[in-house]
Parts: structure tokens; sequence; C-alpha cells
């Protein structure tokens, strides 16, 4: 086994501005009020509402709306069914294509009216057929918000994802284009009289205090020393390993309780370190695709091993391969120093989701950052390649 470990995630900010941030004044406003003026820029809206995570802001739509029948795809991240829950929703599923994991329009048709609102989420930043999606909200009257938790940087034919939807809601975290510690995001609305009654709905929500800051600030700080390679098997070894774990979390359970991630508005100090990456952002995202395309082009397709669609307008946070025994075949992929993410494993949709079910059970998401170096691209390639090469074929195909 190799002593290092690839991470499967890294942030963008840097030491010096984790640093600078304690100095951040939280009562200035200085620096949510240009963050929110760079985004504003960006999709070419008035304003926007900063969140406290992209979470947050689908259960602040959800509660500010009042439309119980919320439709969300079969695949989808848990925290959309906990935070449409605790936004006082009810939730019900829509089957996905197992080719982009996107809702499927032809099987909402069945379930959609006039009192239902859509999220559509374009999965790990590969667009859904949001036109279609869009096409048949308006025709029943259904609200439609935009799951940009994951496509920040995407777009559709030259139009932003997220400028589709009557409402979009989009995250900033250590997985994603945008990272803070720990998490942070934004809302964007179709109409500027509906930001201005969301600035208004969100008034309830205050700044986070003291403590928060310390606690994040910390979390910031681990972030920053798992960037290496060396702490970081030691750190997978002490917290994975040795209680027999693939990831942090395992539960398959809820959490309906109102934490960290709702109960507050974005912190100035977070904004701060938002603020350059948001400034910075086809530089971000150029890098991310250049990493996507290596991976896409040298990445062998296999009988065990399928890879993800390629669009050259998406901005994805993931590159997420489908392989046959996954554990298995993460764990060849840990003794030869990669380690790998699990968006998403456990999803907590009824088992008649076929699709969404078979997905959840192949998919594994390869170590895919900004910050990725050259020589680490080509390291997981090769791995990859060779460890695909080396899995003998079962008789069932792993797509059906």
């Amino acid at each position: 086994m190799k002593i290092s470990l690839l991470p499967r995630s890294r942030v963008n900010y840097s030491w010096t501005h984790l640093f600078k941030s304690l100095f951040i004044r939280t009562e200035s406003g200085k620096y949510t009020s240009r963050l929110k003026r760079e985004i504003a820029r960006y999709f070419g809206q008035k304003d926007v509402i900063l969140t406290s995570s992209g979470r947050s802001g689908l259960q602040i739509l959800i509660s500010y709306l009042q439309r119980k029948k919320v439709i969300v795809p079969s695949y989808t991240c848990k925290a959309v069914t906990e935070a449409i829950l605790m936004g006082g929703g009810n939730v019900q599923y829509v089957e996905v294509s197992e080719t982009d994991f996107n809702m499927l329009p032809e099987e909402l048709q069945k379930v959609i009216d006039k009192d239902s609102v859509v999220i559509a989420t374009h999965q790990f930043g590969n667009p859904c057929r949001i036109e279609e999606i869009q096409s048949l909200c308006r025709r029943t009257g259904a609200i439609l918000i935009e799951d940009c938790a994951a496509s920040l940087g995407t777009h559709i034919q030259g139009q932003p994802a997220g400028s589709f939807g009557d409402y979009a809601f989009f995250s900033f975290d250590s997985t994603k284009l945008v990272t803070v510690p720990s998490k942070g995001g934004f809302i964007i609305a179709r109409e500027a009289t509906e930001t201005e009654r969301l600035a208004t709905y969100i008034q309830k929500y205050q700044a986070p205090g003291v403590s928060f800051r310390i606690k994040h600030t910390v979390i910031g700080l681990i972030y920053l020393l798992l960037k290496n390679k060396y702490l970081y098997r030691g750190f997978h070894f002490l917290t994975m390993q040795c209680r027999n774990r693939m990831q942090l979390d395992e539960s398959h359970e809820l959490d309906l309780h109102f934490n960290d991630y709702y109960r507050h508005r974005m912190a100035e100090w977070q904004a701060y370190m938002a603020l350059p990456q948001i400034e910075n952002l086809d530089k971000l995202i150029l890098r991310r695709k250049e990493i996507y395309r290596r991976y896409d082009s040298s990445i062998r397709e296999t009988p065990v091993l399928r890879k993800p669609v390629f669009n050259d307008e998406a901005c994805c946070i993931r590159y997420a391969i489908q392989v046959e025994n996954k554990a298995s075949f993460y764990r060849r992929c840990l003794t030869r120093g990669i380690d790998m993410a699990f968006s998403f494993s456990y999803i907590v949709c009824p088992a008649s989701f076929t699709h969404a079910k078979r997905i959840a059970e192949t998919v594994l998401d390869l170590p895919y950052y900004y910050d990725m170096k050259d020589e680490e691209v080509t390291c997981v390639i090769n791995t990859i390649n060779e460890i695909a090469a080396e899995t003998p074929r079962k008789k069932q195909k792993l797509i059906v």
C-alpha cells in the first residue's frame, strides 16, 4: 500500500486567505455586498440572495412558496429531500435517465400539475433536459426551481444553468467549483420583485456568531491540512479505514434538524473567502474542463467500467464513473494511492425507482478539482485503466 493518498477533494482557498479572514469585521457588509454584485453580474441579475448553504437555499424557497407537492429526481442527494421536508413540502420522486442521471421529462409529465414545485437538477453539472421541463411547467402552472448546487459554470446553448427556472439555488462547499468553510450558497430569481420579497423573507435569519466562526475556521484549517497526500492518508486511515468505512457519514437516515447550514445567513468572512473565486470563475471553470476532457479522452470504457456523459458546455463538479463491484474496485484504488467519493451511494427514494438504485450501486467519483497537478491526473487515469483491465467481467451487463 502506498503511504500517500490522493484526496477525493481539495479546497481552492489558501492559508493566507483563511488567516486574513480572521480580521474581517462581521458587521461591515463590504464583502457580502461585493459578492452579491459579482454573482448578479454573472447572471445578468439586479441582485441575488446569499445563503449559508445550497440546502438552506432550497429550504428557504420551499418554505417561502408554500406549495406542498415538490417533485424531485429519484437520484439525488438526500440533503435535497431533507431541505424540502424541513421547508414544509412533501416529496414526490420521478425516475432519472441512466445516461446523465437527470430527471426524465416523460416521467415528470405523468405527475406534474398546477400545484407542483419541480426541482430540476443538473446532476453533477451535466445539464438536464431543462427546456422540456420548463415547457411542462409553463403549460401546467407548476413552479420551476433549478437545483444548480453542482452546476455553477454550466451552460445550455449558451445560457447559464440557473437562468431557466423561476428560481435557482447554488452551493459553495469543499467539493464544489467555489469552496468556502464549511458551506455557502445563493439563490437567484427570474423576477426582480421576487428577489426583493425573498430578501425581506430571510431577514429572520441572523448572521452567525463567534462560535460558528471559530468552528468553521477550524474546519477550514483541517481542509487545508488534508490537501497534503501524506496527512490525508493518516486521516483516512483513522476516520474510515480503521472503522471499515468508505465514507465519513454512512447514515441512511434523514437528518431533519436545523443545524449550522440552515440557521444563518452567509457570514461576512465567508463572503470574503468566496469573492476572489467568483472574480476568477472563468479560470476555475477552464481548469475543471481541462481535467474532465483528459479523463474523458484517456479513461477506457470496459465491460466493467462506464464513463459519464461528456457535454462541452458543462462545468461538472464530479467525474462519476460506474463500475461493477464498487467496493472492491474502490479498495484496490486505495491501495494504489487514489481515494474516491461516493456521491450518491445512499439515496432515499423508494426501491421501485430502479434506475436510481442501479446508479447508486455503481457510481464512484474520481479525484477532480481545480489544483490537481497534471501528473496527479495521469496517475488517476493509469490507475483506473489498470484496475478496470484486471477486473473480470460478470455475466450480466453493467448497465441494462
